[in-house]
């Protein structure tokens, strides 16, 4: 880096209405300029026909306003950056895009529209480097590019350590059938995303088995949005069966009363909701498609299902048949996994891996 312009700098591009809070502090580790990545023309808030956003994005790198800047770390895959990148730009600047959303997996899954898939695997392709948030966005990339994967780097997130202390003093209650997911709403595309269909459908056919089991989901949502996936008499009544809680400002209280959560996400990049659950001692199922699932691997291969609402039902059953001395050996081991994984360790190990990325950048254009 001695040989950049220190005028130049570095700037963090991110997306609307803003960048995820511990998104905002790994930038914030590394550069006080950030920008949303949409200028001049606006479109990340706005339901434009995807020709209407080609158009925008190719007008966006023709009036590219961060000229000035030779380090680009880039929010999410964006395709105007590359754009301009390619057809626009010196070659001493600099373009790192931090993947920590659910894009690659849509990628790879037929999400994307041929031309939209092929345009955004050309752009992915295009970027110096890529820090992916997990070892699955990571394996992601990889599978999506081949030989044309730029170079990867992998980061992680963690709950604020303030968050973190209170999560360790948690004792959960595992004697009792009470399940959490913690998703956050109300859109149902984040319904789909999250997995919410199938863990509800899931969890009205463990009622034959487990009739005592209550589902409690934490994030906004409505009856009415669910009714689909599991019938309206278990949302009602005196102690309905599936609790909505809503947003909830001390999760503490909610996590000291479950015996398990379940997160059986599309593509989850690296949910921090599981790495608290786990710090409360709370053990979680997952689907494999979730960028968490090797910090639950490392505790029980068994705990990380395909995507198939029978087998989280079978899984939710054992685990309550299971003697209590094997669910707190459970907890323990949970709890135990889950310790690297906090916000201060996340910015650090960040500010590291980003250095180490402009090294090697460096080095390769000598």
């Amino acid at each position: 880096m001695s040989d950049r312009n220190p005028d130049d700098g570095i700037v963090y591009l991110h997306g609307r209405p803003d960048a995820h809070p511990l998104h905002k502090a790994f930038a914030n580790s590394v550069t006080a300029n950030h920008f949303h990545v949409d200028a001049p023309i606006c479109w990340q808030d706005k339901n434009y026909h995807p020709l209407v956003l080609v158009i925008i994005w190719f007008i966006n790198a023709l009036l590219f306003p961060f000229k000035k800047y030779s380090v680009y770390l880039i929010d999410n895959l964006h395709v105007s950056v590359i754009l301009f990148k390619v057809f626009l730009s010196s070659k001493k600047r600099r373009f790192i895009v931090h993947l920590g959303s659910h894009t690659l997996y849509f990628m790879k899954t037929g999400r994307f529209g041929r031309f939209n898939l092929m345009l955004h695997k050309w752009a992915l392709s295009k970027y110096d480097a890529l820090m992916c948030e997990g070892a699955m966005a990571q394996r992601l990339a990889k599978d999506l590019l081949g030989d044309k994967c730029p170079p990867t780097y992998v980061t992680f997130l963690g709950p604020l350590a303030s968050r973190t202390q209170l999560l360790h003093k948690v004792t959960p209650d595992l004697n009792s059938h009470n399940i959490l997911i913690m998703a956050s709403g109300p859109d149902m595309f984040r319904l789909h995303y999250k997995g919410l269909d199938l863990m509800l459908r899931s969890f009205s056919d463990l009622l034959d088995v487990c009739p005592d089991a209550r589902l409690f989901i934490m994030g906004r949502w409505t009856k009415e949005q669910l009714y689909e996936y599991a019938p309206s008499e278990l949302f009602n009544g005196n102690e309905p069966k599936i609790v909505l809680l809503g947003y909830v400002n001390d999760i503490t209280e909610v996590l000291a009363k479950m015996s398990l959560c379940i997160h059986l996400s599309r593509g989850d990049a690296f949910p921090t909701a599981t790495i608290e659950a786990m710090s409360a001692g709370i053990p979680v199922i997952m689907s494999n498609v979730t960028g968490t699932q090797d910090i639950v691997s490392a505790v029980d291969s068994s705990f990380v299902l395909p995507l198939d609402e029978t087998l989280l039902r079978n899984k939710i059953s054992s685990y309550f048949q299971s003697e209590i001395d094997q669910r707190k050996s459970l907890s323990d081991r949970f709890r135990k996994a889950a310790e690297p994984f906090t916000e201060e360790n996340a910015v650090a190990h960040y500010k590291r891996t980003f250095s180490s990325v402009l090294a090697a950048l460096d080095n390769r254009s000598i």
